[in-house]
């Protein structure tokens, strides 16, 4: 569960995740991702923009490279295709280039992220 909330804004959003990953192959790993989210407005008094969501990452053990696919449901809307793409890790760093909306309004996107625990 993730709970964000900013008091300046008042804007605060609610999510509930759940993930498991399958052994196909000794190579290929399928990860799935279901997700519920729902953003609200304190001072607005209303909640709005619900969004569930499933993802589907097939991935190459050896090379840590990753194919996705998302759908998802929107303010009652269905994107049966939301997000297609590929991903790389490369140590502790996660690349990704992927197409939103490929069906409708394709945009690219590209992203880049760092983890670590201390």
């Amino acid at each position: 569960m993730n709970i964000q909330f900013s008091a300046v804004s008042g804007a605060g959003s609610l999510a509930v995740v759940s993930s498991r990953r399958w052994i196909v192959t000794r190579r290929l790993d399928l990860e799935t991702r279901r997700s519920l989210s729902i953003q609200c407005n304190a001072y607005e008094a209303h909640c709005g923009k619900a969004r569930v969501s499933q993802s589907a990452r097939l991935v190459a053990v050896e090379t840590g490279t990753a194919l996705v696919a998302q759908g998802a449901l929107e303010n009652g809307l269905i994107n049966a295709l939301d997000r297609v793409g590929v991903e790389q890790k490369v140590g502790k760093l996660n690349l990704g280039a992927a197409v939103t909306q490929p069906a409708s309004a394709p945009r690219g996107t590209l992203t880049a992220s760092y983890a670590f625990t201390w």
